[in-house]
């Protein structure tokens, strides 16, 4: 086998990624297959919170936050998880129910599940996670 085939992305993407990480394989005396497999496991962990971005999540936005992952679990009959326009519709629905603004939850629901203030579009996040990860991660960080 070569390395090139446990990583599952075309050939053309590789320029200096391969010599890279076969080194960092070789200082950590761990065999490829086995660093990937680690890398991806760590994936379902909640985001490390950075110093900056704690402050957002107070008391009242866990709430919220924990209100929501139970209705995005909750709802996979309604939603098409990988469909961006249709976790975008499904989430003004909930938000216009609950009666409030994305204002009031987004900033909060952004560090839950990528750990920073600053980060791509909310809906494209929660396409690219799914509801399990998303639940996963807002819960493990309501909990905190």
């Amino acid at each position: 086998l070569c390395y090139r085939s446990w990583r599952i992305v075309p050939f053309r993407s590789f320029r200096s990624a391969p010599t890279q990480f076969v080194q960092s394989c070789k200082q950590t005396k761990q065999h490829p297959l086995h660093a990937i497999t680690q890398r991806d496991a760590s994936r379902t962990a909640a985001p490390v919170i950075a110093e900056d971005a704690k402050p957002i999540l107070d008391d009242d936005m866990l709430n919220r936050l924990s209100a929501f992952a139970t209705a995005y679990s909750l709802n996979d009959a309604d939603i098409q998880y990988r469909d961006p326009e249709a976790i975008k519709a499904w989430l003004n629905g909930w938000l216009e129910d609950q009666g409030m603004k994305m204002r009031e939850l987004g900033p909060g629901l952004r560090v839950a599940l990528t750990g920073k203030k600053q980060a791509p579009d909310i809906v494209l996040i929660l396409a690219v996670l799914g509801p399990e990860e998303t639940k996963n991660r807002i819960e493990t960080v309501c909990n905190k």
